[in-house]
């Protein structure tokens, strides 16, 4: 029997040269990907329409069929396990787009997952209950990403540090609980933005910025543009329609430069007020 050409374009290392995706370039916001997210790339796009649709079946035979394909093609070495590559497909349905756009949107997906993996950990915690927390979040992201999980573990851990710091705050100045609960909510964001609910993640980059003490000039200025970054990714993927939660016909122009005014006027505030 011939080898199938399914698995390196289902589930291969490196971004094929149909895809805009590629290594080293991306369409989204100018940032490099390193390929590791090319998944579906190559594959037509009916094929990849139908491997959503079993994602999102509530029914446990197409959930099986799902799982044998991802299975049967899946490298042993690849970065993503199975379970997150359904969970991947699982998005893809929730923040629909045309057809010919979903290998393009799960790279996407795939990139940020691997990027909030590794960045979830990474910023400092002094308390060893928000830290705990923190953690938790992280391991919620393990496997089959449970999103919901890590950001209810990252609100929890964001409510802590602001019960202590109110507690302290007649004792001392509350500016490293200020930092920490930036911190979670940039963490917030980015589990937002790996699950495309761009929207929300640009929300929660503005309450970083609200958060941050006012001596942190720096990484306000970075939440602002985060902010505008993602308010310019819904624009461009959604429009108005999935942020006002109005009327479907509405033109997605209009919403793409309501919300591009947003994005820029998160960016004068960068310019003109020096982050604050």
């Amino acid at each position: 029997m011939a080898a199938s050409p399914a698995r390196p374009q289902l589930l291969g290392d490196r971004v094929e040269a149909s895809c805009s995706f590629a290594p080293g370039r991306s369409a989204y916001n100018g940032s490099v990907d390193d390929g590791s997210g090319a998944i579906l790339c190559g594959l037509p796009p009916e094929q990849v329409a139908g491997l959503v649709k079993l994602a999102a079946s509530p029914s446990a035979g197409d959930r099986a069929v799902l799982l044998a394909r991802l299975h049967a093609t899946v490298p042993r070495n690849s970065r993503f396990p199975v379970e997150a590559v359904a969970r991947f497909l699982e998005i893809l349905h929730e923040q629909p787009i045309d057809d010919a756009k979903l290998a393009d949107r799960f790279a996407r997906i795939a990139r940020e997952h691997g990027r909030l993996v590794q960045e979830i950990r990474a910023f400092p915690l002094a308390d060893p209950e928000v830290q705990a927390l923190r953690n938790a979040a992280a391991v919620a992201l393990q496997g089959a990403p449970d999103h919901d999980q890590a950001r209810a573990d990252l609100e929890e851990a964001r409510q802590l540090v602001r019960a202590k710091r109110a507690a302290r705050i007649a004792a001392s100045m509350p500016a490293d609980q200020e930092r920490e609960e930036a911190d979670l909510a940039r963490a917030e964001a980015r589990v937002e933005t790996a699950r495309l609910r761009f929207a929300e993640a640009a929300r929660l980059h503005e309450q970083a910025v609200r958060l941050a003490p006012a001596e942190d000039r720096a990484g306000r200025a970075a939440d602002w543009e985060s902010a505008g970054l993602r308010w310019t990714d819904q624009g461009r993927g959604f429009g108005h329609r999935r942020l006002s939660g109005g009327d479907r016909r509405a033109d997605p122009r209009a919403g793409a430069a309501a919300l591009g005014a947003r994005a820029a006027e998160s960016r004068q505030r960068i310019l003109f007020s020096g982050g604050a």
